[in-house]
C-alpha cells in the first residue's frame, strides 16, 4: 500500500470516527428539545419559542442526516456491508421505500408508479446497500419533484446491451429505472451527478435540504456490486436514473 492509499484510508477512518462521535450528541440535543417542545420539561412554549424550538429540530435533523450519510459512505469505501449476501426482491424493496416516503408523495400529491416484470429474479447481494440504492434514488425523486408532479419505478431483466455497461457483461443483470418530473440537472454540471457533495445550481436555490451525498454513495454501491448507473435529465423536465446490477451481485463483493 503507498502513501496514497494510507492516507486514502485515514480520511475515511477519521471520517468514520466522526460521524459515530457525533451521533449521540446530537440525539439527546433532538431528544432534549423535542421534550421541551412537548411541554414535557416546563411550561409549555408560546408560539415564538416554539418555532424556535422547531428550528433547533430541523437543524439537528439535517446534520443527523449529513452524518449517517458520511457514515454509510465510509462503510461502503472501505468494503464494509451491513449484512451477508442474500436472494433480495428489488420490487419489495421498492415498496418499502415507497412506504417510507408516503408522507410525502401524499403531501405533495404526486403519482408514484411501480411497474415490474412478472416474476422478476431475486437479485442476491447485500440487502442493506441494495435498500441504500432503492432509499437515495426513490427519496431523491420525491424531494426534487414538484406537486402533483410524477414518479414513475420500472424494474424487468436488463438488456444485453444494458447489461454490457456492467462490470460483469457476462452475467444475467436487472434493471432498475427511476424517472421523475422533477427539476432535473444542468447540463453544465452532468459530469459532476456522482461527485461528493456535489448539489445542481438550481436544487440549491430552491433550498430544499439534502446532503450532496446521496448519489455519491449511490453510485459506490453500485459499482461495489459490479453494476453499471447512468442517467439522463433536462431542467424542468426530470431526471431518470438508469441501474443494472448482475443477478449475483454478491460475488463482487467477496
Amino acid at each position: 500500500m503507498d502513501k496514497t492509499d494510507n492516507a486514502d484510508h485515514s480520511e475515511i477512518d477519521f471520517m468514520s470516527a466522526l460521524s459515530h462521535e457525533l451521533s449521540t450528541p446530537l440525539g439527546s440535543v433532538r431528544w432534549n428539545a423535542e421534550l421541551l417542545k412537548m411541554g414535557k420539561m416546563t411550561k409549555p412554549l408560546d408560539a415564538e419559542q416554539a418555532q424556535i424550538m422547531d428550528e433547533i429540530i430541523a437543524g439537528v435533523k439535517r446534520m443527523s442526516a449529513f452524518i449517517t450519510d458520511i457514515h454509510e459512505a465510509s462503510w461502503l469505501e472501505r468494503d464494509k456491508f451491513g449484512d451477508d449476501p442474500a436472494p433480495t426482491s428489488l420490487a419489495e424493496l421498492v415498496s418499502q421505500v415507497q412506504g417510507e416516503q408516503q408522507t410525502n408523495i401524499a403531501a405533495k400529491k404526486l403519482t408514484f408508479t411501480i411497474e415490474t416484470e412478472p416474476e422478476l429474479p431475486a437479485v442476491t447481494a447485500h440487502p442493506s446497500t441494495l435498500l441504500l440504492i432503492a432509499q437515495n434514488l426513490l427519496s431523491n425523486a420525491v424531494k426534487y419533484t414538484p406537486a402533483e408532479g410524477s414518479v414513475r419505478v420500472t424494474l424487468r431483466t436488463a438488456t444485453d446491451d444494458e447489461a454490457a455497461k456492467s462490470a460483469h457483461a457476462d452475467r444475467k443483470c436487472i434493471f432498475m429505472g427511476v424517472a421523475d418530473t422533477g427539476c432535473g440537472i444542468p447540463a453544465a454540471q452532468h459530469d459532476q451527478v456522482f461527485q461528493k457533495l456535489f448539489r445542481a445550481d438550481n436544487v440549491r436555490a430552491m433550498e430544499v435540504d439534502g446532503t450532496g451525498l446521496g448519489l455519491y454513495i449511490v453510485s459506490l454501491a453500485v459499482a461495489k456490486l459490479g453494476g453499471a448507473i447512468w442517467f439522463e435529465s433536462a431542467e424542468q423536465q426530470g431526471t431518470t436514473f438508469f441501474v443494472v446490477l448482475p443477478q449475483d451481485a454478491g460475488q463482487a463483493t467477496k
